[in-house]
């Protein structure tokens, strides 16, 4: 006979009582096959979205985040008179849409602008230089468009003299200075497209010595671009003496293009070979606050460009990206 333990049955019943206390207070207590979250969303026809990394930035196509900012530029000698305008209009807008182009040895403008235009309807603005001309020709210009996009136009001119040396010779490029707006952080930059002498090297000269001066004491970013015609050899690592006189007191940056690859075809002599083989005459330099930029840059190259036809550009266009905080 079993003997009945009151006490045991107490400590029972007052445990199921608590337990069920329990369950009633438990707001989360739920019955074991309640759905997930995931198999609610299942059910919905929702799937769950992954988590996804940072995109990163296009700096080619001129993108920034919140915390910096881009530039793409692009620069081609396109070689007035030994061209034809619409093939290197056709072949500038198959570089893609940079944020500035500048163009030297412009013969036909309107060819260019109509080519951008057309490709990227309402994007660019146009600046045309009208120096250039002299008793052969009329039509050797400067040349430059920029991103409405991204910059507004601030003030442009053609630096005919700058303390007391006159660029505008009247057989010469004269340095066309565009200063521009960032629509997105307000900075202003100031880009300087330049074609400097060919045939007269004491000029040359005279001209690199003036801009070295001029942007000494320039704390405004400034990027200027062309063709220079300073001849850096790639055996020797040397320029000429418009190179040296340049780059002296390293007031100017040269963003150098890795690979070096030659940026001009000449072969004035007729015998195939190129008279400037392995050397470098355009060229991508920063001063005042834009050396502190990231930058890097690269000479295109293009399927048969070299040597170049009466049709096509005796120089290969230049690459500059620049980015910074």
């Amino acid at each position: 006979m079993t003997r009945f333990n009151s006490r045991r049955w107490v400590d029972v019943l007052a445990t199921v009582s608590l337990v069920l206390f329990g369950c009633l207070l438990n707001i989360g207590c739920a019955p074991t096959d309640s759905p997930t979250e995931s198999d609610s969303a299942k059910a919905s026809g929702v799937e769950p979205q992954a988590v996804t990394a940072t995109p990163k930035i296009d700096v080619k196509n001129g993108g920034s985040d919140s915390h910096g900012f881009s530039y793409s530029i692009l620069h081609w000698n396109v070689e007035s008179g030994g061209n034809d305008p619409a093939t290197v209009a056709a072949q500038l807008v198959e570089l893609g849409d940079y944020d500035v182009i500048g163009l030297s040895e412009v013969e036909t403008p309107a060819a260019y602008e109509e080519a951008l235009s057309k490709k990227w309807p309402g994007r660019y603005e146009y600046i045309r230089g009208i120096s250039g001309a002299n008793e052969t020709r009329e039509d050797d210009h400067l040349w430059l468009a920029f991103s409405k996009d991204k910059f507004s136009l601030i003030e442009t001119e053609e630096m005919k003299e700058v303390s007391g040396f006159v660029f505008d010779d009247g057989h010469h490029r004269v340095p066309l200075y565009v200063k521009l707006k960032d629509l997105a952080n307000s900075q202003e930059v100031v880009f300087l497209m330049n074609h400097l002498a060919r045939g007269n090297k004491n000029f040359r000269q005279e001209q690199a010595s003036t801009l070295r001066e001029w942007a000494r004491t320039k704390s405004i970013p400034i990027i200027a671009i062309g063709d220079y015609n300073l001849d850096f050899e790639f055996a020797t690592e040397k320029g000429n003496k418009a190179f040296d006189e340049f780059m002296k007191d390293n007031v100017w940056l040269w963003v150098r293009p890795e690979p070096l690859v030659d940026t001009n075809w000449s072969d004035r002599d007729g015998d195939g070979v190129d008279n400037y083989i392995d050397s470098l005459l355009d060229f991508s330099f920063l001063s005042g606050a834009a050396k502190t930029w990231n930058a890097s840059s690269r000479v295109i190259v293009r399927e048969n460009d070299f040597p170049d036809n009466e049709k096509t550009s005796d120089h290969r266009p230049v690459e500059l990206i620049l980015s910074g905080s």
